[in-house]
């Protein structure tokens, strides 16, 4: 199955950025799994939010970790400008910042780095280079800080259905455990563990062993 990339075309049109902010504000069973798993890495006091979009999410995160400064990093101006609207309706501006760029971007690091924990859902199938954008990030991490990516998973026979569903054919595009493992294994002085979780979703934790960068 031939996997599909690049960012979703509603990320660069208002009206499909607006819809997208509905639809994902509405639904929170998408992100128990990923908010579980962020409790079990205890987040520290700095966090970034990659591929945030437009903020339903980022506001849990800074709403369950009230300690916590959060950066949400977000390729699409339009996703972050709606982000920023709600980030400021939901009284979270004091510790909520948007910062359009991209993940894989070398300057980044040295402008809004390091963080205790960097985290990502329902991205990483759109990582044009996931091995580049990851070694950055890597580059962003504190001594013991976690990088968390949460996504779909890409099981084979859904090759057979024939719907052209928005989410159907994001799982088309999402990673095997194996073919992401297979890309991120040999990021130095690192520790990666790759996880299925049900039902159709991966997790990628990835932590250093020492300070090299």
């Amino acid at each position: 199955m031939k996997r599909r990339t690049g960012i979703p075309d509603y990320a660069w049109d208002e009206a499909g950025v607006r819809r997208y902010a509905r639809e994902s504000a509405r639904y929170d069973t998408q992100y128990r799994t990923f908010l579980m798993r962020l409790d079990a890495v205890r987040p520290g006091t700095r966090i970034l939010d990659v591929g945030a979009g437009p903020g339903p999410l980022t506001a849990r995160i800074a709403e369950r970790f009230p300690d916590a400064d959060i950066v949400a990093l977000e390729i699409s101006p339009l996703m972050a400008e709606a982000g920023a609207a709600l980030i400021e309706e939901r009284g979270l501006s004091d510790r909520v910042q948007y910062v359009t760029g991209d993940a894989a971007d070398p300057a980044l690091a040295g402008r809004i780095g390091p963080f205790d924990l960097i985290c990502s859902s329902y991205s990483l199938h759109e990582w044009k280079d996931p091995l580049a954008a990851v070694l950055q990030l890597r580059r962003m991490l504190t001594r013991d800080g976690v990088l968390l990516l949460h996504d779909l998973r890409r099981v084979p026979w859904l090759a057979w259905i024939p719907f052209p569903l928005p989410m159907l054919q994001s799982m088309r595009a999402s990673y095997t455990v194996e073919e992401i493992t297979a890309i991120l294994s040999d990021i130095p002085g690192s520790q990666l563990h790759v996880t299925a979780d049900a039902p159709f979703m991966l997790t990628v934790t990835l932590r250093p062993l020492d300070d090299g960068r």
